[in-house]
């Protein structure tokens, strides 16, 4: 993808009809991926009928995303999350602090999480296990080692789909 992919009706709608059809690929496919090491995913997807149709929850209930480069140049991205509204309901009774709910990333049998993602065989609670997770920040640096982008999102399960959009919509080059 390129600035001119954007550059007149016909280019942009058709560039973010594509945008929209990778990202509904891609969440439709999302509960097949898991911790590497209990998940085995190599297979790929080509043929169309593999699309599905998701709906979105658009609430946001309990993540921050801070990304910063300093004047010189130090850079950091920092995402923090409790999951859902007063995370796992229960709090520190010395510090106050809410303790979070990630264990809803993990699946539960015959039951969508809080984001409406479907159960998948390779994201079941293990002992040793991580749960699948959303959480991403990201510091792009270029071939000299300069942070050049600093990105990250807030939303669950969308957050891929909101990094990918700034990073495009700012046309920024990372090389």
């Amino acid at each position: 993808m390129k600035p001119s992919d954007r550059q007149g009706t016909s280019n942009s709608v058709l560039t973010y009809h594509r945008i929209v059809e990778a990202f509904k690929f891609a969440y439709a496919y999302r509960a097949l991926l898991g911790d590497q090491d209990f998940a085995n995913v190599t297979e790929t997807f080509t043929d169309y009928r593999h699309y599905g149709d998701f709906y979105s929850n658009s609430s946001q209930q309990g993540t921050s995303h801070l990304s910063v480069i300093a004047e010189n140049g130090d850079a950091v991205s920092a995402t923090t999350t409790i999951n859902l509204f007063f995370g796992s309901k229960y709090r520190s009774t010395r510090t106050g602090i809410i303790y979070n709910n990630e264990m809803d990333d993990f699946s539960t049998p015959g039951k969508k999480n809080a984001y409406g993602v479907e159960p998948s065989e390779s994201n079941i609670i293990q002992p040793g296990k991580r749960p699948q997770s959303s959480t991403a920040p990201s510091i792009f640096l270029d071939k000299d080692g300069v942070a050049r982008l600093v990105i990250g999102a807030s939303g669950g399960t969308k957050n891929h789909d909101r990094r990918f959009v700034g990073k495009k919509s700012y046309s920024i080059s990372i090389a």
